[in-house]
């Protein structure tokens, strides 16, 4: 689950979600935690999608997504064609995160 930096993803969503920023979650919780994320996410009002690794909290996992030195949290931000823009590694630093989004969602705007 996002843990405690997490909840700036919230504030992001509320916030920029107007502008045309889509966040989704990616948990690589095991399956027996999912009632715990899933409850983390409701009192932090996370309305974003929320998905599951399938496998979990494994190797397998932290390969399938390229998550750097296998350290979370992990953000990846991707443009409106699913190109993936940059990514941020543990340990991430709202400021920059947001810093790129607001990029981002200026180079969408002015192309529209």
């Amino acid at each position: 689950h996002p843990g405690a930096d997490g909840t700036q993803q919230l504030v992001w969503r509320r916030e920029l979600g107007e502008r045309g920023l889509a966040v989704v979650s990616l948990s690589l919780d095991d399956a027996e935690d999912e009632p715990e994320m899933r409850r983390f996410l409701a009192a932090n009002r996370a309305t974003f999608e929320n998905l599951r690794a399938g496998t979990g909290a494994s190797p397998e996992s932290v390969a399938a997504f390229g998550i750097e030195n296998g350290a979370i949290p992990f953000l990846q931000l991707y443009d409106r064609t699913g190109k993936l823009r940059k990514t941020f590694p543990a340990p991430v630093k709202p400021a920059e995160v947001e810093k790129a989004v607001r990029q981002l969602l200026a180079e969408s705007s002015s192309a529209a």
